[in-house]
């Protein structure tokens, strides 16, 4: 990663990542980090500035090398703020600058309207915010107008590598997988352990999870097998159909295919599916059921899949991708259970399709959620169909791509409009603490203008132009006040 800065001496910046879109999180230095840190010398206007990857041996300085941090495929979306810090000034005293471009439309200036700055097969950058302070100030009470200035297109360079995950197919994660030479369906006929079922050894299991030695087969405990030891995992069959909780742990890979079945035991606190430490799953096709509750027990149904982190820290983030054959359904009850549960900071659900149905209850109000996303986890949807209310917690966050309408009625959101692929979408979401956030899509034309109002749609999506960028030049020192730069990159991979 390079930027533009006309500055020759040396200078300290920062540069700052997360997932999702930049909108409503400028200053919120917790929703973002830090990617890299470090001092190096200007190369002037004429030549980019790169950031560097080397680390430095003095902590104290809190210096870090760049190291490369993944944009998930099929259209994910990163969002990045460079800035330049006040440790280090120009020959004059005030503030070094970086460089950015004007708005692409002229019309569009002071609207958050965001336009494609360049673009390939493979990577899009788009128009950000500039903003007029170190560090950014947080963007609420109208302070936006005095600090931020929108948009506005970064000048530099992004080096990346396609397909980093290869030869894994049609994985769109981070990390990438252990890739085994063949994938095989996990079909086990002998167990290695058999207990009975046991409160104190289920929970003795569910704690010894992460800490399992690892296997290259399946352990089981009854009614709970565990798959761990960072290989892959496929179930494209009924194996678990008959009353199965797998617990998917230390940043291994699972994979549902196929005619893959998998149904919690009945009357199980255990989901169908729990995935932590780093663990990674790939619904493509087949049933995940929660547990159902007898009708003489007067309890919550089962939850079908938990993708959790499972640690204090974003390295053991959970990821999953769900695409058009897949069918989550959370267990029946007298309230019924949740169909997918996306929990901790850094676990992301990528939804492209698939149907997710809270599970029944006594009554309709008392339908499980198809979806409940908390902690700021993120949930991006390009599609699928929800039986159920949404529900958005405790900063997650919950980004619909396409063609929407909203109304606000307290902390619910009715949410109707229509995906990429032509699918249509109504649906309540539910807000206590959690984000809501509508994204444009390429190729993709909204049928009205965009529009601040709170029951617009949004934007037309921009449109690519043509991977360095460039533009009229800005710099802030016409304020004397530091100039930083917040871009977005749209990655559409398709493998």
């Amino acid at each position: 990663m390079s930027f533009l800065t006309p500055h020759t001496g040396l200078l300290e910046y920062e540069v700052y990542s997360r997932l999702g879109d930049h909108a409503n999180y400028q200053g919120y230095n917790y929703e973002w980090d830090l990617i890299a840190k470090g001092q190096t010398f200007g190369q002037g206007s004429k030549d980019y500035t790169p950031v560097l990857n080397e680390e430095v041996d003095d902590d104290s300085l809190g210096y870090v090398g760049f190291t490369p941090i993944h944009v998930p495929g099929n259209r994910g979306l990163r969002s990045f703020y460079i800035t330049l810090t006040k440790k280090t000034a120009d020959e004059k005293g005030n503030p070094i600058p970086l460089y950015f471009s004007s708005s692409l439309v002229p019309e569009n200036d002071g609207k958050k309207v965001y336009g494609s700055v360049i673009s390939n097969e493979e990577l899009e950058i788009l128009e950000g915010d500039g903003v007029l302070e170190y560090p950014a100030p947080r963007n609420r009470n109208g302070i936006s107008d005095l600090f931020y200035r929108y948009p506005r297109g970064f000048i530099g360079q992004f080096e990346y590598t396609r397909d980093a995950c290869h030869p894994s197919p049609n994985f769109y994660g981070w990390p990438c997988p252990y890739v085994p030479k063949t994938f095989t369906t996990v079909n086990p006929t002998n167990k290695p352990v058999s207990l009975s079922t046991d409160t104190a050894y289920i929970a003795s299991a569910r704690t010894k999870s992460p800490n399992t030695e690892p296997t290259s087969s399946p352990i089981e405990f009854s009614d709970v097998t565990i798959m761990n030891g960072g290989g892959t995992f496929v179930v494209e069959d009924s194996s678990f159909a008959d009353g199965e909780s797998l617990v998917v742990t230390d940043k291994t890979t699972l994979t549902v295919s196929g005619n893959g079945a998998i149904n919690a035991p009945r009357n199980s606190q255990w989901p169908a599916i729990r995935l932590s430490v780093g663990s990674v799953i790939l619904a493509k096709s087949g049933v995940v059921k929660g547990s159902d509750v007898s009708e003489n027990v007067d309890d919550t149904g089962g939850d079908a899949i938990h993708l959790n982190n499972g640690q204090s820290n974003k390295l053991t983030a959970g990821f999953g991708e769900f695409f058009d054959d897949i069918r989550v359904i959370g267990g029946n009850g007298r309230t019924g259970g949740d169909a997918l549960i996306v929990n901790g900071f850094g676990t992301v659900a990528n939804i492209y399709g698939g149907e997710f149905s809270g599970g029944s209850g006594a009554n309709e109000d008392l339908r499980g959620y198809s979806l409940r996303i908390m902690n700021s986890a993120t949930a991006n949807i390009h599609g699928g169909n929800f039986l159920g209310d949404v529900k958005v917690e405790r900063n997650g966050l919950i980004a619909l791509h396409g063609c929407f309408s909203f109304s606000k009625a307290g902390r619910q959101t009715k949410v109707t409009g229509v995906f990429a692929d032509e699918s249509e979408i109504d649906i309540n979401i539910e807000s206590d603490g959690g984000d809501l956030d509508f994204v444009a899509v390429p190729d993709q034309e909204c049928e009205t203008v965009p529009s601040v109002a709170p029951t617009g749609f949004p934007t037309i999506s921009p449109r690519p132009t043509g991977l360095q960028t460039n533009g009229s030049r800005m710099p802030a020192s016409c304020m004397d006040v530091l100039m930083a730069c917040l871009v977005t990159m749209l990655l559409p991979i398709l493998f």
